[in-house]
């Protein structure tokens, strides 16, 4: 059978999509596996992180294609919309539907304000309004992991600028700038969760790409930057070495500053992250032929908690069942989403992307 690519990429982010799921269910559950405790984080516990890094690093390179092919930029921003806005509005419908089924809504919910407001956040790719109705459900909030959406959509929208920026100053002053960016995004975070967390601008601030900048930029840095350095084995085993002891925090460092703790973990597990990527065993190669359910998962993961929660399956299993069941059905969800809806809408691509492109006729 054909492979699609050839590298380990797809399974680095179906990786970081389960370490999401494990460390929300370990919390939200009150289970404890795989070295994750309700209590810590297991040292894997860097998946969304890896999200934000990967999608700056083929995203960069992805936009610098499509300039090369005339495209505009508004091929571009439909390519990013069309891929995620129809697994979220599947997401907002059908558990909608789902949870009427279950009797943890009622039919009266749709005379509701709350509920409107609700999908309608979904609909602008926004969901973080969270509404009453849904505070009987599990922990209360059906879906908080998706504050990631905004952030992503945030960084699509500067992502031009930032290879106009390339192309205009060079790619060394570029990163430097957004590596500037960072540092400064980082204070400002600082002080709008002291002093104004729950302000309007607070919260559309956090949910930006500028808190997360440093992940995107060293995204872009390895995408550009990766075929003029040294790749080893010996240096990828050190990134790991490297990572671990971090990560593990025998210096407790991040009792003085998390940020610049989990900066100083993810720079060397970066370069682990694309050297596997790219030499990773072939035999995961395999694994690219089938379908692409890690954003599936990251959906829906944090619903199928709260299902499990409302229905009190959580209390019939021990941990490992429990947390495999959770797997299999999110995962079974997601690949329903994809298979039906994701996966179909991708063809709507073609809409910008195929347009006739007009050519002078020599006279």
């Amino acid at each position: 059978m054909y492979v699609k690519h050839s590298n380990c990429f797809f399974v680095i982010r179906l990786f970081a999509a389960l370490c999401v799921l494990i460390g929300h269910a370990t919390r939200d559950l009150n289970i404890s596996v795989f070295g994750y405790t309700p209590e810590s984080k297991a040292i894997f516990h860097t998946g969304i992180s890896i999200f934000f890094f990967l999608s700056a690093f083929f995203l960069f390179t992805s936009y610098e294609r499509s300039k090369l092919k005339g495209q505009n930029v508004t091929d571009f921003y439909w390519s990013r919309i069309i891929r995620i806005a129809p697994a979220v509005y599947t997401y907002a419908i059908v558990s909608t539907v789902l949870l009427i089924v279950l009797g943890a809504l009622s039919f009266t919910v749709f005379t509701t304000k709350e509920y409107w407001i609700w999908l309608l956040s979904n609909l602008v790719l926004y969901p973080q309004y969270f509404p009453d109705i849904f505070h009987h459900i599990g922990v209360g909030r059906l879906n908080d992991s998706l504050w990631t959406i905004p952030v992503q959509i945030s960084f699509y929208l500067v992502l031009p600028a930032l290879y106009w920026s390339y192309k205009r100053f060079g790619f060394k002053k570029m990163i430097l700038c957004s590596f500037a960016i960072s540092a400064f995004s980082v204070l400002i975070s600082f002080v709008i969760l002291k002093y104004s967390p729950d302000s309007i601008t607070g919260s559309l601030y956090l949910h930006s790409f500028l808190p997360q900048m440093f992940y995107f930029t060293l995204g872009i840095f390895w995408a550009k930057a990766w075929n003029k350095l040294p790749q080893h084995t010996v240096l990828f085993l050190f990134s790991v070495i490297l990572f671990s002891f971090f990560k593990t925090d025998p210096l407790h460092l991040s009792s003085i500053n998390s940020t610049l703790w989990s900066f100083l973990w993810f720079v060397p597990l970066s370069y682990a992250i694309v050297w596997f990527g790219y030499n990773g065993p072939k035999i995961l190669w395999q694994l690219n032929r089938l379908d692409d359910i890690s954003m599936g998962i990251f959906i829906w993961h944090m619903v199928m908690t709260n299902v499990f929660l409302y229905t009190g399956i959580n209390k019939t299993l021990s941990d490992y069942p429990l947390i495999i069941f959770l797997i299999a059905a999110t995962a079974a969800v997601a690949l329903l989403s994809y298979r039906l809806v994701e996966k179909p809408a991708l063809r709507l691509r073609s809409i910008k992307t195929n347009k006739p492109v007009k050519t002078k006729i020599a006279s």
